[in-house]
């Protein structure tokens, strides 16, 4: 459930470590992510580095990518399929608050259901003539 009553976290005050923030209605779009560069208020970012598309979950993993093993920021950009539709990027504080909680946001979606498992494989079980001959060697 989206919350429109909330205010966008303010850049004084939010810190993504202590805080909590609502972030679902990010999780039906789809996102490019790249390395960010110059004044993290600005749309700006390194081209080479872009990646996408990007579920909700596999831009979490990547804004969370980017800052452990390069310890930069990432640019985060909701797509549209509109030509002209001007891009929209997610704040500071919000990349954040992603970098920060990645492991919970990732967690809480298992718990939930929202993440699709991809299997390769179904359990096995031992056959019951190799069961026999295993014990008849003991």
């Amino acid at each position: 459930m989206i919350n429109t009553d909330l205010p966008t976290a303010d850049p004084n005050t939010f810190i993504g470590e202590f805080h909590e923030m609502d972030l679902s209605e990010l999780k039906d779009k789809i996102f490019m992510v790249a390395i960010s560069t110059g004044d993290r208020n600005n749309p700006k970012f390194i081209s080479e580095s872009i990646c996408g598309p990007l579920s909700f979950l596999e831009m979490v993993e990547a804004v969370a990518h980017i800052h452990d093993e390069y310890l930069l920021h990432a640019k985060a950009i909701i797509t549209s399929k509109k030509f002209g539709e001007k891009p929209k990027v997610l704040d500071p504080m919000t990349i954040d608050y992603i970098e920060a909680k990645s492991s919970d946001i990732i967690i809480e979606a298992m718990l939930s259901g929202e993440l699709e498992k991809q299997f390769v494989a179904k359990a096995g079980f031992i056959p019951e003539d190799e069961r026999e001959i295993n014990e008849t060697s003991k």
